[in-house]
């Protein structure tokens, strides 16, 4: 499948597996499920504009002015001014002036820091790469890496970029244990994988995390993780599609447990 000219929606549309989806499988087969039939919820999209509008500004800087528009009203729907303002920028992600000055500093500080020049700068390296494949047991899968590189000379690389509270090392490890970032690496490891025409166990290939604080000082931490993580991730993402391959057989879809046998813990007594 040719993803070179694939637009955003025609992307959110193709019926395949992400990894926005596949987590949910981690609480259950009927969270996931839902998540697959109902999507996001609503208005999650303009809660997350400052955070997409960070990737853009760092990975497709080209587009913010037509994907972003900025705001120095009340955003109130209500107002005739600002339902003006709506319709004059039609299909656009609206943000603060605030909003605007935190993705700008945010994205300013990534954009600084050596690793990540060193990366965009190689040739084979593409951001916000589309990557479509056919799993042999779960079919259709597909994911939108952030940035992903090949070559000979470095292997395949991905790295993902995240906004968080604290590059405190112990902060990104919950936030990335809680979250299923190697879950997310793995999958992304197999698209690009496939991507490239190239086979895992026979190039090397690493994974990072580029961390920036979303408040200031906008600190910004480039993570690589460990193959006992990754190895992790590969399991966990194998086991997930095996289960989604089988319910979709069987078109059952269980909860977390049918019946429970609990006790309160010590404490709460």
């Amino acid at each position: 499948m040719d993803t070179t000219t694939m637009s955003d929606a025609e992307y959110r549309l193709l019926p395949a597996i992400n990894y926005s989806n596949l987590k949910h499988m981690r609480s259950s087969a009927l969270h996931y499920r839902h998540k697959v039939e109902v999507g996001d919820e609503p208005g999650l999209s303009e809660k997350l504009a400052v955070y997409r509008a960070i990737h853009t500004l760092v990975l497709e800087p080209f587009l913010f002015d037509s994907e972003y528009a900025v705001c120095n009203m009340r955003r109130d729907k209500r107002t005739k001014k600002y339902q003006e303002f709506l319709a004059q920028h039609e299909g656009k992600s609206i943000l603060s002036e605030s909003e605007h000055e935190q993705a700008l500093a945010v994205a300013e500080a990534v954009n600084d820091h050596d690793w990540v020049q060193w990366l965009l700068s190689l040739d084979g390296t593409v951001t916000e790469q589309v990557l479509v494949w056919e799993d042999a047991t779960a079919g259709m899968c597909k994911g939108k890496a952030d940035i992903v590189h090949y070559s000979p000379e470095h292997g395949l690389i991905v790295a993902d970029l995240k906004t968080t509270q604290s590059t405190d090392a112990h902060h990104i490890r919950t936030t990335a244990g809680r979250s299923g970032w190697h879950l997310q690496f793995a999958h992304y490891l197999q698209g690009a994988a496939r991507h490239f025409d190239v086979r895992l166990d026979q190039v090397q290939y690493r994974a990072f995390t580029v961390v920036a604080e979303a408040n200031a000082p906008h600190d910004v931490s480039v993570v690589e993780w460990g193959s006992t993580t990754l190895d992790a991730g590969f399991i966990l993402h194998r086991s997930l599609l095996d289960q989604v391959a089988e319910c979709e057989s069987t078109q059952v879809w269980p909860g977390r447990a049918a019946t429970q046998s609990l006790d309160l813990p010590d404490y709460l007594l």
